[in-house]
């Protein structure tokens, strides 16, 4: 799939949302002070420090079979979410654009690389979306349906 750019002269990317209103804020924590995230990535519940239980925290999935709750949305005003930044996460039932790793037919139940955070057949790890469209190969831009859950 060709990247579009839309009206505001922005192109599309991974973690970009299309459709759905099941999105939550969350907190990204890492013990690692210089750890980051970015639009696309796929994270879980974490437990932080925090002492307010008004906030929930995330971090980054570093399992195919982490209990996975969502991907990180695009912000325009920001690239990268040091620890302790707010990020916006899509979750289940959202349709959103991702990566894929590999090439699948529309329709194929999906998985993280969680190296890569690209989307792959789903095997053994946790199944995290649906294609919505196919790919053709490592790198295509491919709207998904998120099919995790708040766990």
């Amino acid at each position: 799939m060709a990247l579009q750019t839309n009206q505001f002269k922005m192109s599309s990317t991974k973690g970009t949302p299309i459709s759905g209103n099941n999105t939550i804020t969350y907190r990204f924590w890492d013990a690692d002070p210089t750890a980051t995230l970015q639009s696309g990535d796929w994270v879980k519940v974490v437990t932080s420090p925090d002492t307010n239980p008004q906030v929930t925290s995330v971090g980054k999935a570093t399992l195919a079979s982490d209990a996975i709750i969502g991907m990180v949305n695009t912000n325009p005003m920001k690239e990268i979410f040091n620890v302790l930044d707010y990020v916006e996460v899509s979750q289940n039932e959202n349709l959103s654009l991702t990566e894929a790793g590999a090439a699948f037919a529309a329709g194929t139940l999906l998985e993280v690389d969680v190296t890569s955070s690209k989307v792959v057949p789903n095997t053994t790890g946790t199944k995290v979306a649906k294609a919505q469209e196919g790919a053709t190969a490592d790198g295509d831009l491919i709207r998904i349906r998120i099919l995790t859950e708040n766990k």
